[in-house]
Formats: structure tokens, C-alpha cells, sequence
């Protein structure tokens, strides 16, 4: 018998991910908000959506590259929340330098 080895080399495409721009945030009913942002279309593997409605930040979806807005359902009426997305990569994180607010129809 003899021995076996082999070395595997990993490598990951460019640098951090862009981040998303162009942050918006829309009340399109009582309970529902429509976020969008611009896709930054560079070494992301996906986006996270946060929510805060003044409070502590949660995440609200992680979402595939190439998605460029969300459907947020299921709000109180006639309330605020403010909305962030990051995009992520084998790189790092890339966090969107504005955040969004809309206020949900009564």
C-alpha cells in the first residue's frame, strides 16, 4: 500500500459585493409595503432585507442574486417601518448606504 493526498485550491470571484442602491420603500395598501432597490449586478450571491418598525432591526427574507424587490405583507395598518438591504458574497457583505421608509395606510 501506498498513500494518497491531494491539495484543493478554492478560489472566489472578485472582491465584496456592490451595494444595492437607489433604496425605496412604497405602502401599497393597510398591511403591505413593495421595497425595491437597484440590483448592483456584481460578485452577490443574494440579498438580506431587514425591518425595523423603531425598534430592534430583523431580517425579513434573504433572497437570490439578480432580485431587485420584495412584497413585504402582513404589516399593521397605519404603521411605519423602515426597511435596509445588504448584498452578500463569497467576499463579504455589502450594506446599502440609505435606509427607506413607508407608512402603511390606515
Amino acid at each position: 500500500g501506498g498513500t494518497w493526498s491531494a491539495a484543493a485550491q478554492v478560489t472566489t470571484p472578485g472582491g465584496p459585493p456592490n451595494a444595492p442602491a437607489n433604496l425605496g420603500a412604497t405602502a401599497t395598501g393597510p398591511a403591505s409595503v413593495h421595497v425595491s432597490w437597484d440590483d448592483a449586478s456584481s460578485n452577490e450571491l443574494g440579498f438580506i432585507l431587514f425591518r425595523s418598525d423603531g425598534g430592534a432591526w430583523e431580517v425579513v427574507e434573504w433572497l437570490p442574486a439578480g432580485t431587485s424587490s420584495y412584497q413585504d405583507t402582513g404589516r399593521s395598518p397605519g404603521s411605519f417601518f423602515f426597511y435596509w438591504v445588504w448584498s452578500w458574497g463569497w467576499n463579504g457583505f455589502s450594506v446599502s448606504p440609505s435606509i427607506a421608509l413607508a407608512l402603511t395606510y390606515p
